[in-house]
Parts: C-alpha cells; sequence; structure tokens
C-alpha cells in the first residue's frame, strides 16, 4: 500500500496501539558510503531509520518495532523545481540521535547546494501507544537565489508483512489509517497536503 501527498510543508505523525514501558548528546549515527542507519528506544518501542540520498529526492526506510512487533515503512521524498522544471537529486549530509530526547535528526542536500532537507524524528512510548512525529522541512541555502518549489511525499508500509494489511481509510484529507488485528497504524500530514494519491 502506497500513499503520495502533496504538500508545500509536511509532517507525519505514526501512532501504534500496542499492549503496555539511554543517555546521551546527540551523536553522529553510523554512515559509510551516503548511508546512516541510526536507531532510538523508548520502553518497549525501538525504531530505526536508513538514509540515503537518491536519484530526484532522498530516501528514507523504517523499522518501527512496538511491543516487539516489528512494522515496516518506507518513505521517499522530492522537491520539484519549478524554476528547472525538474526533481533534484539529494546527498546525505549528516544523521544524528539523541539517545536522552529520542530523537533523529537527518540532513540532506541537493548536489549543487541550492536545496537543502531536514527530516526530524521524536519518539514517545507512553502506555499502550506508542508515537513518531516527523517534521520534514525544506530550506534553501542562502548563498543561492530562493527556490519556488512542491514537496512531495511518499510512504509506503506493510503491515507485519500480512497479506491482508493492502487496505486503507483516508480521513478528514489528511490521515491514513491501517488497522492489522489489534494494532493500528495512523498516518496524518500537517498541514494536510494540497493534493493526495493511495494505491495497494
Amino acid at each position: 500500500m502506497r500513499i503520495r501527498w502533496l504538500a508545500i510543508a509536511a509532517a507525519w505523525l505514526g501512532v501504534l496501539w500496542h499492549p503496555a514501558g539511554a543517555v546521551a548528546a546527540p551523536v553522529p549515527c553510523p554512515t559509510e558510503v551516503g548511508f546512516s542507519i541510526c536507531t532510538i528506544m523508548h520502553g518497549d518501542t525501538v525504531f530505526s531509520i536508513g538514509a540515503t540520498g537518491d536519484d530526484g529526492g532522498a530516501l528514507i526506510a523504517f523499522e518501527y518495532s512496538v511491543g516487539g512487533v516489528s512494522h515496516l515503512f518506507r518513505q521517499f521524498f522530492t522537491v520539484y523545481d519549478l524554476g528547472s522544471a525538474e526533481f533534484p537529486d539529494f546527498t546525505l549530509v549528516s544523521a544524528e540521535f539523541d539517545a536522552t530526547s529520542h530523537e533523529i535528526v537527518v540532513r540532506f542536500e541537493q548536489l549543487t547546494g541550492a536545496i537543502g532537507a531536514v527530516a526530524t524524528f521524536q519518539l514517545t512510548d507512553s502506555g499502550d501507544t506508542s508515537t513518531v512525529t516527523e517534521t520534514l522541512t525544506i530550506v534553501s541555502n542562502m548563498e543561492v537565489a530562493s527556490i519556488s518549489g512542491r514537496l512531495y511525499v511518499v510512504t509506503d508500509w506493510n503491515l507485519n508483512f500480512g497479506e491482508l494489511d493492502d487496505n486503507i481509510l483516508i480521513t478528514g484529507g489528511d490521515t491514513a489509517v491501517q488497522i492489522d488485528g489489534a494494532t493500528t497504524a495512523t498516518v496524518t500530514v500537517l498541514p494536510p497536503p494540497t493534493n493526495y494519491e493511495a494505491a495497494v
């Protein structure tokens, strides 16, 4: 199941309900050949991402383990540059995590340096609910002219690898809901996208 959101600025909030549970300043995540893996833990939740630059955008894969049950997410985001009428390539600049605040920050940059992107993930585990809040910010390098563009975000996930997971409910024009047994996953984009597309 895939969801594509179009918005000028976007963030998603992923919530998983499950049965009911570090300490360092921000440090670089292990990185080699333009690929970085970051992991944070809170309660009985483990959240990992693998980040890399990609042709026409940036790619992030997630493993979200809640109460011992793993869920896989994949996200691709890109910016359509209205000035050049192109989707610029991105490269991974840095990735770091803070085990105290349960936060991951990943930075990407267009190869020419004209466009920068920052993805921030905040993990919260409270009672029977685990939440990851992502903020995706597009910035332009102050040394070059400002850009005019559109942000596209594609989210693809399959809860627990089950064949019956390929279903989706869109509510309010900004929220996607998927249910797998006792587990519910919710993705909300704020501000609401100007357009969206769902495919199974």
